[in-house]
Parts: structure tokens; sequence; C-alpha cells
């Protein structure tokens, strides 16, 4: 009995136009008395998933132009696979009905554009197959009516080969071949960029902004995570070639998930590297990170060039988009240009770095900053301070200290700073009471400065009367 389940893990060999292959791998099933016994339960559920299919998509699509995402709007099929997301829908088989069923699905379509359309298998290939019948069906239907679609005239051809690998194990060979208009040169580097799976950990929602921009063009799924527990959640369920994990988070910091992770049984990413994220630069931070199992870490506030190197150090040359990497996108002429006037004097925030840890990207670094105005932590920050609850003061003072450094108010995060470590080394209440409304009048003058820079006018501080 053979086994057939689809996996698919580089979206770079997917190609779907003229004179192009697709390799689909055949993993082994093991047939039990248990599948045969709900093979009626399983073949509803796998009915149910085919309707399903056509509405998902996937964020690798996103950032592609329509013209390419159009003929392969069901790939993200194949990416839930390979997370764990989808389920593997195991029966018996026939390839030679199955690739004659599906042929015969799209030939009419074929025949209204007067295409020739052909099959052809080679001979030697095992055909009594167990495995998801349904799921090889999709993804072939799928690619011979794209080919269809794009070709105008002449013919297109699937051909099918297999061989045995290993014990019960089969590979197939799926080629689909036409005479149709293929991929315009400057798209073709784009469509064919690897795909790559990171997850990033922070409780901080600005953080992950922060990272989710600094990589927006490197073609890359991203998920994230608010907590060490949703990180433990997301590990059981997702394989993940890279993990970035904030050291300081509430209930469980950056450390205390690692561990659980090495701990759980049920790990979908045990493979993964896992990088900490650190504001700590002290002497010896590196080496203590390093023997709690990190494989490296990265210094908060992130800079673009500095993750770019880490994700270069660490994953594989294959799945890295070499073509973007590096490459910023041009400044428009002018922007904040007109505030420049109306800014305070001796101003808090330095744009010109908000703007580094922005790549340069003038309308990224404007949503960070509204993200900034938009977030409710200083009227947090004031809550834990009237009730003395300064435990989660130090929490909600080391999240603004970061928010402050990613749009370049450096000197008051620096001021979040010593309030953080005066709770955090010495549970120092004293120095919080006496430098806590110097903190707040500062974090306003930011806010102001910010409202200035983003509406062009100036925002009138109350505590100096204009």
């Amino acid at each position: 009995m053979c086994s057939a389940v689809i996996l698919i893990y580089n979206f770079g060999k997917f190609r779907v136009w003229q004179r192009i292959s697709i390799f689909l791998t055949i993993e082994e099933l093991s047939a039990t008395k248990r599948v045969a016994e709900k093979a009626k339960e399983e073949a509803e559920r796998a009915r149910k998933i085919a309707q399903e299919a056509n509405r998902a998509k996937s964020d690798f699509l996103a950032s592609m132009s329509h013209e390419i995402r159009t003929p392969i709007n069901d790939i993200l099929d194949f990416s839930k696979i390979e997370s764990g997301k989808m389920d593997i829908i195991p029966v018996d088989y026939d390839l030679a009905i199955l690739l004659s069923d599906t042929v015969d699905m799209i030939r009419s379509r074929a025949e209204e554009k007067k295409l020739q359309l052909t099959l052809e298998m080679e001979s030697n290939t095992p055909v009594h197959l167990h495995g998801d019948e349904v799921r090889l069906k999709q993804i072939i239907a799928n690619i011979l009516t794209n080919a269809v679609k794009y070709t105008p005239e002449g013919k297109v051809t699937l051909t099918v080969s297999g061989k045995n690998v290993s014990a019960g194990v089969v590979q197939l060979y799926v080629s689909v071949k036409d005479t149709g208009i293929g991929i315009k040169e400057e798209d073709k580097e784009r469509f064919y960029a690897p795909y790559a799976k990171i997850l990033v950990v922070d409780d901080n929602e600005m953080n992950l902004k922060v990272f989710l921009g600094l990589l927006k063009n490197h073609g890359m799924q991203i998920d994230t995570a608010m907590s060490g527990e949703e990180c433990l959640v997301r590990i059981e369920k997702n394989a993940y070639h890279m993990i970035f994990m904030d050291h300081l988070m509430p209930e469980m910091d950056g450390v205390e998930t690692l561990r659980r992770i090495r701990e759980l049984k049920a790990n979908r990413s045990r493979d993964a590297v896992i990088i900490i994220l650190t504001a700590n630069t002290v002497s010896g931070a590196r080496e203590m990170f390093l023997r709690e199992g990190f494989a490296d870490y990265l210094s908060k506030p992130i800079i673009a060039v500095k993750l770019e190197e880490m994700i270069q150090k660490y994953l594989p040359e294959e799945l890295l988009m070499k073509n973007d990497l590096g490459q910023k996108e041009e400044i428009p002429v002018g922007s904040g240009d007109h505030v420049k006037d109306a800014q305070p004097e001796n101003g808090l925030v330095d744009w010109e770095k908000g703007k580094v840890f922005c790549m340069e990207d003038e309308e990224f670094y404007r949503e960070m900053l509204q993200t900034f105005l938009d977030s409710p932590s200083v009227m947090e920050l004031r809550r834990y301070y009237e009730e003395a609850d300064f435990e989660n003061y130090r929490i909600k003072i080391h999240a603004m200290k970061a928010n402050l450094a990613n749009i370049g108010a450096m000197v008051v995060s620096d001021m979040a700073k010593r309030l953080e470590l005066a709770l955090k080394n010495e549970n120092n209440v004293s120095y919080v009471q006496e430098n806590h409304e110097k903190f707040m009048a500062a974090y306003d003058r930011v806010v102001c400065e910010v409202k200035t820079y983003l509406e062009g006018v100036r925002c009138i501080d109350r505590k100096k009367g204009g």
C-alpha cells in the first residue's frame, strides 16, 4: 500500500506558467484500521474543506501584484498543510482515475478556447495510493485551470510520473506545460521569491508593528504572539524557521518561555532558531542569553540592517529574498518638511533617528507615530502610580521606554529606563515618587511634538502655556 500526503515547503518551486514544472512531494501515511472505520466521516470533512478552500487567502500573496496573485489563489492551502493548520484526510484512491476525472473537469473550458488538452502518465507510475485525494485533485485542477485561463491558443499538457522512494512512500512529479503568456520579466524574481515563516513574540503592540514593518518587503509570512503563553500555543500548531522572543514580558518572560518551549512535547518548531530581543546591552548579557539556550540576541530598538543580518545569518540561503534585502523605498520629497519650522526649540524627538528605525520610510514612520499617540499606556501608568501598584508600573514603564525609543525620543526613553531600573534593581519607590511627574511632563511634550509633526500645526503645551 502506497501513501500520499502533499507537502509543499518552498513556494519558490511553484511555477504555474509556461514550460515550468511543479513538484509535489508525497509522504507516507500508515493505513490503519481506525482510518478505515472513519473513512466516511473523513470524506465528509474533506468535502467541507474543499468547499472552504477558495475562500482562503494567504499572507504570502498579500505582497504580490494582481497579475501574479490571481493564478495561484489557492496556494494558502499548501501553506496550511506545512504549518499544521490544515488536516490531511487519507483515503485509498486510484491515481489514474483521479487524473482522468480532473482533466475531464477542465476539458470543456479548453474546448471553448479551441485548446488541445492532453494527459501523459508514465507507465511505471504507481497508481494505487493512500492519501489526501481531495487535496491532490484540487492542486492539479487549480494549475490546469490557470494554464487554460492564460493560454490564448495552442495546447496544455499535464505530465505525471512517480517512483517508490522507500517502503510505502511514493514521490510524484506533476508538470504542466502550456503555450500561454508566461510571467513578465520584471515579476519573475519577486514571484519565485522564497517563503519563510517567522514568529515574533512581544507584549508590546508597537514593537510588533515595527518588526512587521521592517520586513514588509521581504516576502515572509510572519506570525505574532503577545505573550509567552500565546507563543506556546502557536508552536504546537505551526512549524517556524525562526522565533524572535522579547526578554521582558509580564507573567512569563522570554527566558521562561524558552524553557517551556524546550519542555513542550507537541512542539512543531523544535528546530527553530530562537533569538532574544532585549534592551539589556550590559557586559555579559549576550553570554547569559546563550547559556540559557538562545541562538543569539538582538538589541532594541531594532535597526533594520541588524535584523536583516540576523536573518541572513540563520535562515537557509534558499529561504532568503536577496533582491529585496537592504533596499529602501524612496522617501517623498518634502515629507515632514512642512512642520520643521513648527517644531519646538530643543525638541525631545529626534526625527531623523526615528526614521532610521523605520528604514527611512516616511510613511512607515508616520504610522508608528500615530500608533504611539493611540497607545493608552500613559493613562495606565498614571493609574498604577496613583494606586501605588509599582510592579505593574515597572512593566508599563518598560513598554513605554521601548515606544519612545522607536520614534526617536531617546532622552525621554532614558528617563523611563531609569524609573524602570529603580524598581527592578532596588525597588527604589522614592526615586519613582521624585521623578514620576518629571517623566509625565516630558512625555506630554513628546506627544505635543508628535502631533505637531503629523498635523503641521503647533501643539499647545499647556504646562508651558504655548
